[in-house]
């Protein structure tokens, strides 16, 4: 069976743990009303690193060598497989853009860097929020989508493609 690179399993599932850390750290700091800057500082970092990985693994998917897409009794499967990859990487750039606009332009840079725990967000006129919102949404489509994918495709062709990624 053909496997994906080394560095780009690597970048999967150091990824997958970025994600899931992103999703605690976003989630709790939305509980908690957005009062920890220290919680947002760190949502911030990880979403960078997860930008980031994801640049470099596009570069490595359209530059270096990767197994055949998977191939299944339907056209339109096998379209949907490649473009849920793909609308993943784009998914996870817009999150990143909106992310840096929310802390520039919402304020929470100059809120953190002026000590100031009093600040609220306006949540009407912040921008970049509304579409951060949105693409968790979209992004958790695409997760459940990936997901189910991996194990509709094992239960039907009885074929383990997970030692493509691990």
């Amino acid at each position: 069976m053909e496997k994906y690179s080394k560095k780009t399993i690597a970048i999967h599932w150091i990824s997958v743990v970025l994600i899931a850390l992103m999703i605690i750290t976003g989630k709790f700091w939305k509980d908690i009303d957005g009062n920890s800057y220290s919680l947002l500082i760190v949502h911030f970092i990880i979403g960078m690193l997860v930008a980031l990985l994801t640049i470099w693994r596009v570069v490595i998917h359209f530059k270096g060598n990767r197994p055949a897409p998977l191939k299944t009794n339907s056209d339109l499967r096998n379209k949907i497989i490649i473009w849920v990859q793909y609308i993943f990487y784009l998914v996870i750039f817009i999150l990143a853009l909106s992310g840096m606009l929310m802390l520039l332009k919402g304020g929470y840079l100059q809120a953190v860097l002026d000590g100031d725990m009093n600040f609220t967000l306006d949540e009407e006129n912040c921008h970049g929020l509304h579409i951060h919102e949105a693409m968790v949404k979209v992004f958790f489509v695409l997760l459940f989508a990936h997901i189910a994918g991996v194990f509709s495709y094992i239960y039907q062709y009885k074929h383990n493609i997970f030692k493509r990624i691990f």
